[in-house]
């Protein structure tokens, strides 16, 4: 088991599950599980076949899962790879299916591909899953200059953009040749310094000390008066 912490969506616990085929799936165990945290993955073989999640046929485990997709209080899906996941044993009357599964609840991101791997090490074939950011709950970016490093920068006079400045400007021509330059020089300059990051919640948090200072001085003299 494992935790993932991931920008713009809560923590994500991940652990590895197997049922028996010999042991009932008890609801509670999967309540158990899933209260670890909000966002919960769980996935491994549970024995449990349905063909809601591609699998043949259905079984005991399956259909039990199956109805427990329905309950509000457990609020989780299943999903998993179009492929079978295991493949029958030599010298036996298994037929390859899907056995390997996942169980999601609280995760919102966006469900890229799941697929088996062709790595043959053992009758269980390994699971990827991929999941992202749903592109159009992208989250808001600003941008963000290093003022220090832009003043140092403004300070160098030998850029190319300024040494086609004359020292002396006679003409209307030659002063807006002159002030189109610098402007293009400052702009090159700070674009140079600035990136774009996205804006984290409870920005307001982010305040520089004296200005959470005056806010918190406000608001006081706020409460004073009323």
């Amino acid at each position: 088991m494992c935790q993932v912490s991931l920008t713009g969506h809560q923590p994500i616990t991940i652990a590895s599950v197997y049922l028996s085929p010999d042991k009932p799936l008890v609801e509670s165990d999967v309540k158990s599980l899933l209260a670890m945290s909000n966002s919960v993955i769980l996935a491994g073989d549970l024995n449990a076949k349905h063909p809601h999640w591609n699998s043949r046929v259905s079984n005991r485990h399956g259909i039990q899962l199956d109805l427990m997709t329905s309950l509000p209080s457990l609020g989780f899906d299943v999903i998993a790879p179009a492929t079978p996941t295991r493949f029958a044993v030599r010298m036996t009357n298994d037929i390859a299916d899907v056995l390997d599964i996942a169980i999601l609840k609280g995760v919102t991101l966006v469900l890229r591909s799941i697929e088996t791997l062709p790595e043959l090490d053992s009758d269980h074939r390994p699971v990827l899953i991929q999941l992202g950011p749903d592109p159009q709950l992208a989250l808001p970016t600003k941008v963000v200059t290093d003022w220090r490093r832009l003043d140092e920068l403004l300070q160098t006079v030998d850029a190319p953009t300024l040494s086609d400045i004359p020292d002396r400007i006679d003409t209307v021509e030659a002063a807006v040749t002159a002030a189109n330059g610098l402007t293009s020089h400052i702009k090159s300059l700070i674009n140079e310094c600035s990136r774009e990051v996205p804006i984290r919640p409870h920005e307001r948090m982010d305040l520089p000390d004296d200005l959470k200072a005056l806010i918190r001085r406000k608001n006081a003299a706020i409460r004073a008066h009323d």
